[in-house]
């Protein structure tokens, strides 16, 4: 069926790069430790003088330029985000703005699955578009992380992946989904908040990274399965699999359940750490720059985050 076509691609992540021993002598760990538990050797966080639009927007820009779509062409901006420096005017808006165009414009979110929610929602409008519409992962997680949290803090990182698309290729399936987090296993709060005294109190990511773990090795497998089904393909069809990288051993867990060597999964959470939103988008502007992606390749695209959210697409590239 019409799906989804990529013309163009961009990306663009904080500048300061904190690598595994800068940051360990502050947590009272190593490279080592960090290393064998995430996979993720070093971060890119926001520098000073940056912010998180600016780099939305930078990425927006090659991705335009890649596709040679100029901004009075879009019918329409989205971006998925749960880290946006303002809840208004939304990130997709400003990046509208910056661009000089009027179109729709607005934000999802759905933590680290927004990027594939955020597929599902264009997918299902850029019929009605008739024009190509700029889609954008952008997460600057430094923002809620709690430094001191040695359990976590060496897991995240600041960038943006930005698609240009219109309808013209290929979705052959596609799930998404919410499951109940009772436990509250992750969550942020919220970007500003007061306590019972009326004081201002930073939020940060909460996460049980135990359960965290669990859910996104069980239900990453799940939903890949399911759009297979759904796809009536096998396994073997996939050239590749592009996921949410939150730890490099949960993949390695998902490629095993599946039976897929571990080739076949693009990984650069080692240079990236988790970027939420923003890690599949990255990814295949990384993979469409070194010429791994082919006409015909039928790609898996699978992300799991906070709410508890899934999903998982199938695209033909």
């Amino acid at each position: 069926m019409k799906g989804i076509r990529i013309l163009g691609t961009g990306s663009a992540v904080g500048s300061k790069v904190v690598d595994n021993d800068e940051l360990a002598p502050s947590i009272d760990s190593s490279h080592e430790w960090i290393y064998t538990r995430s996979g993720i050797c070093s971060r890119h966080l926001l520098a000073e003088g940056e912010t998180g639009v600016g780099i939305t927007i930078d990425a927006a820009r090659q991705a335009m330029a890649a596709a040679r779509v100029e901004p009075s062409e879009l019918g329409l901006i989205i971006v998925a985000t749960s880290s946006s420096e303002s809840i208004c005017p939304p990130m997709a808006c400003q990046v509208a703005h910056a661009l000089g165009t009027k179109c729709p414009a607005f934000d999802i979110n759905a933590a680290c699955s927004g990027f594939i929610y955020m597929m599902e929602v264009v997918h299902n409008m850029l019929p009605g578009l008739q024009a190509p519409a700029l889609v954008i992962g952008s997460d600057m997680l430094s923002r809620v992380t709690d430094w001191s949290d040695r359990t976590s803090c060496f897991l995240f990182g600041d960038g943006a992946g930005a698609l240009v698309v219109d309808g013209e290729g290929e979705v052959l399936a596609s799930q998404i989904m919410a499951y109940p987090d009772n436990d509250n296993v992750l969550n942020i709060t919220g970007l500003n908040w007061q306590d019972e005294e009326g004081k201002p109190v930073r939020s940060c990511i909460k996460m049980n990274g135990r359960e965290v773990f669990k859910f996104a090795t069980r239900q990453l497998v799940e939903d890949v399965r399911a759009v297979l089904e759904k796809a009536k393909k096998n396994i073997e069809d996939i050239r590749w699999f592009v996921c949410h990288q939150a730890n490099g051993r949960i993949l390695r867990a998902a490629a095993e359940k599946l039976g897929v060597d571990q080739s076949r999964f693009f990984v650069n959470i080692d240079k990236m750490a988790n970027t939420s939103a923003a890690t599949i988008p990255i990814a295949l502007h990384e993979m469409f720059g070194k010429g791994l992606l082919h006409k015909g390749d039928l790609v898996m695209l699978a992300a799991f985050g906070g709410g508890l959210t899934s999903g998982a697409m199938l695209l033909r590239w």
